[in-house]
Formats: C-alpha cells, structure tokens, sequence
C-alpha cells in the first residue's frame, strides 16, 4: 500500500454514496502536508481531507485535525467553522480504507469544538485491523468503526 494522494482523495470521493453526485475542487492544505491533507469544496458541501500516520509507540494511528486561528495559534475545528467532514485514510502493509467523520459526530465525541467543550488537535484512530487495544482505545474504536469503509486493493494502490 502506498501512502495517501490526490488520486486517493479523488477515488474516495467517486464512490462514497454521499459524494458521487457532487463536483468537488480540491486544494492542497499547505500546512498539513505531512498528512496529505486536501480540502474539498462542492457548492453545498466541504471535506477535509487527512491520511493517517502509523506511530512505532501505541495502537492505531494517529492524525492531526487543527486549523489555524486569526491569532496565528493553532486551534480544534470548531462546529460553526469545520468542514461538513473529515475523511481519513487509513492503511497497513496489507490493508486500506477510510473514516467518513460527519463534524457532528466528531463535536458528540469531544474532537470537533463545541460551545461547551473545547475539541482536540489530534486524534488516534482505530481500523478494524488494529488490536490489543487497552479499554480506552477499545470504546474509541468502537465510535470510529460506524463510520469505517474498506478500500479494495486496486483503491489503495494508486
């Protein structure tokens, strides 16, 4: 498997059922390139676009979702200004998929910032493949598989 891409992005975007009837321009974010992030724009919706990172230190991978603020600080997304979604890719040597995050699922999970609760500038997520996880992890993974979707080898090798 090899690392995320515009091509990717694009692909997901093809077949995720929600988007396949949309027009989307997609622009690199400069500031997280380390993640391959893009942003899409339809003309009713907004993406984000993210690709995993494997850490040799814990379970699961782990993804920066932050913007920056008018005060050059960075910041969680907050609900009023994140995009409608956050896609992650996700990959292992033998495997390949994405999470499909609505910002509202993200805000009822304490990632997306709320009027009541400040969000968090990374999260670790959890495929399917990962194990062995402590409890945490466990209860995390189970939030984030709702919104999982396998890729098939001939997606993820573009």
């Amino acid at each position: 498997m090899k690392t995320a891409s515009k091509e990717i992005f694009l692909n997901i975007l093809g077949i995720a059922p929600k988007f396949s009837d949309q027009s989307f321009t997609v622009l690199r974010d400069l500031e997280n390139q380390k993640y391959s992030a893009h942003i899409a724009k339809s003309t009713t919706l907004s993406l984000a676009f993210r690709s995993a990172k494997t850490t040799s230190t814990k379970t699961g991978q782990f993804v920066t979702l932050w913007q920056r603020g008018s005060d050059n600080a960075i910041h969680p997304y907050h609900i009023n200004t994140a995009p409608d979604y956050f896609v992650i890719y996700t990959y292992s040597n033998t495997q390949a998929g994405y999470f499909l995050f609505s910002k509202i699922t993200l805000a009822k999970n304490g990632v997306i910032s709320t009027h009541e609760k400040e969000g968090k500038r990374a999260i670790r997520i959890y495929p399917p493949w990962s194990k062995n996880l402590n409890n945490q992890a466990a209860k995390t993974q189970k939030w984030q598989s709702q919104n999982f979707y396998a890729l098939s080898s001939n997606v993820s090798n573009l």
